[in-house]
Parts: C-alpha cells; structure tokens; sequence
C-alpha cells in the first residue's frame, strides 16, 4: 500500500478523520537490522491511545519491539521475515477485541456500539453512586481536571456513551478503558444549552485523552 492509496480517508470512522493525525506502527524484533527489508502492515489512529498502547505490548510479548511515529497518514512497518507473523497476530487479536486498525485496502472493522446509559442527574448526585464513586475508572474520570472546568459550567449529566476496551498493559495483563461520551447541560430538564465531549480513559483513570466535542447555546444570536 502506497502512501498515495491512503490519501483518501473517505469512509474512516468520524473521530479519525478531519484534524486527526494517523501514525505509522513501526515494528521491529530484538534481531532486526537497520539493513534488513521491510514490509507494510496496518495504520492505526494517533487518538487513540488504548491500541497503541494494547497493540505495543501485545507486539512486544510476542518478542517483537514496537515504536510508533509519524505524520498525517503512515504505515506499519515489520521485518519482512517476520511480517506474516505479525500481521496474524493483530488480525486474531483485532477479532477478539474490536479496535480500529486497517490493513492495506480491507474495509473498516466494525467496532461495538457503546452502550448509552442515561443518567440525567446533578453530578453530586451522579458521584454517589457504586460505578463512579473514588478508585474506580469511571469515578476518577468524572473527579478529573480533564472534566472539572466543564462540569463547572454544564454540572447536570444528561448521559454517558461508554464503550470497553479491552487492552494488553505494558505487564502483559489485561485491563479494561473506556471510551466515553458525555453529555451535559447547564440545567435539569433543558437542553438549551449544553456540551457533548469524548475521552479515552485507560490505567484505572489515571490516563485521560482529550477526543473533541462541542458545545452549544440556543439563546446565543447566530
């Protein structure tokens, strides 16, 4: 696949498109030589953080060293002799948990829809309760500073898309993040003025990427 081949991201999910930066998985193993041939795999998001993170590990458990890099649109790249193998393993593991990647022209995976929990509560309130409260993921996210100056603002939650990842930490143990979306308004019971947001939140909460959003105001003059 050519760099050429790429330049049309028509038909890639919304949040990596636009103003996203796709970059380059570069691949090597512990033996590979700056001479050595090698072979483009896969493109994988900048934004998202979670599979870069499960697909290094997962890369480097296998005894193959992974660092990524790059600018608008790159390929993944491996040691020829070692990039059936490589490109297996992403392919299996790609089907197990549902993150974006492409290989060459294949079409875009399918990715799970989130599951939308309506919550329409002050976020008090919304603190209170068992899957937010201090220490779990979802909590330390709903407390973060990331989130702070816009609850200031907007501090009743209309509703939360939440979406699990699945991913490999740098251990090599399985942990779950998430992907959310969240809506808020300025105040119960009115949607005249709001914002809706996406973050990915991995490491128990304590890793949280910005992933855009907007907000609005109906009373403002156009």
């Amino acid at each position: 696949m050519r760099l050429s081949d790429r330049a049309d991201c028509e038909g890639w999910p919304a949040r990596f498109v636009g103003n996203t930066v796709l970059v380059m998985l570069a691949c090597v193993t512990t033996a590979f030589s700056e001479e050595a041939e090698r072979k483009e795999i896969a493109i994988i998001s900048s934004i998202d953080h979670i599979t870069v993170t499960h697909i290094t590990n997962l890369l480097k458990s296998k005894g193959i060293e992974c660092t990524v890099g790059g600018s608008i649109v790159y390929g993944g790249l491996v040691a020829n002799h070692h990039a059936e193998a490589a490109e297996r393993l992403l392919r299996d593991d790609v089907k197990k948990r549902a993150y974006w990647i492409k290989f060459r022209e294949e079409d875009d995976p399918k990715l799970v829809e989130p599951r939308t929990t309506q919550v329409r509560l002050p976020i008090a309130q919304m603190l209170t309760r068992a899957g937010y409260k201090k220490g779990t993921a979802l909590g330390r996210f709903l407390r973060s500073k990331e989130l702070s100056a816009k609850l200031r603002a907007y501090p009743f939650v209309e509703s939360m898309q939440i979406r699990e990842r699945e991913y490999l930490n740098a251990k090599y143990k399985h942990e779950i993040g998430y992907e959310v979306w969240v809506t808020l308004h300025s105040k119960a019971n009115d949607d005249s003025k709001g914002c809706r947001y996406g973050y990915q939140v991995w490491r128990q909460g304590r890793h949280i990427l910005f992933q855009g959003g907007s907000e609005w105001d109906k009373g403002q003059p156009q």
